[in-house]
């Protein structure tokens, strides 16, 4: 199975990020329903090692916070990888990325190690050189912002690759609890 750990934001939140998107002179948006702030991708992990780390991830401990949106970015500079809304570092959602990695490494999964930018993303690009239009489209986004919305679990999911969009699916949902 492929998994990552994650914050799935509210339907009033995925609707204004929709609302985002449809100026958005790209192909391959993210869909609706994969909007997601993700807190650790896990890569490809074997059933025993699954269970480990539901284990892992069902121990922690993390009190309800709030997310906010803000401002549009990319991810491979000239050659943009993606295009995502950015989400306000706080340190209640570093602390909750941090406790999902350590969680994942007491189950035995290494991850990349890379600085946590928290992020929702938009679309998908694959490193195309960026045009006019989309650099006019990003500094016309850049105010983006987005009320603040409640954290109060996030989810381990799969996501099975395919022909289209993933597909994600929820496993198991760890509430938070102080």
């Amino acid at each position: 199975m492929r998994l990552f750990a994650a914050i799935s934001p509210p339907d009033e939140t995925r609707d204004r990020l929709e609302g985002l998107q449809s100026g958005l002179p790209v192909e391959r948006r993210v869909p609706w329903e994969n909007f997601h702030i993700t807190l650790a991708f896990f890569g490809d992990v074997d059933g025993a090692r699954a269970k480990d780390l539901d284990a892992a991830l069902g121990a922690i401990r993390f009190a309800p916070f709030e997310a906010k949106l803000a401002g549009v970015d990319v991810f491979g500079g000239e050659r943009p990888r993606l295009i995502y809304a950015g989400v306000e570092a706080s340190t209640p959602l570093n602390a909750l990325q941090s406790s999902v990695a350590n969680a994942a490494r007491a189950a035995g999964i290494a991850l990349e190690a890379k600085r946590y930018v928290p992020h929702v993303t938009l679309a998908r690009l694959w490193g195309k050189r960026a045009d006019e239009r989309l650099l006019n489209w990003l500094a016309g986004a850049s105010a983006f912002a987005a009320p603040p919305f409640p954290v109060g679990e996030f989810s381990l999911y799969n996501s099975a690759l395919g022909s289209g969009a993933p597909v994600y699916q929820a496993l198991k949902t760890y509430p938070a609890r102080s």
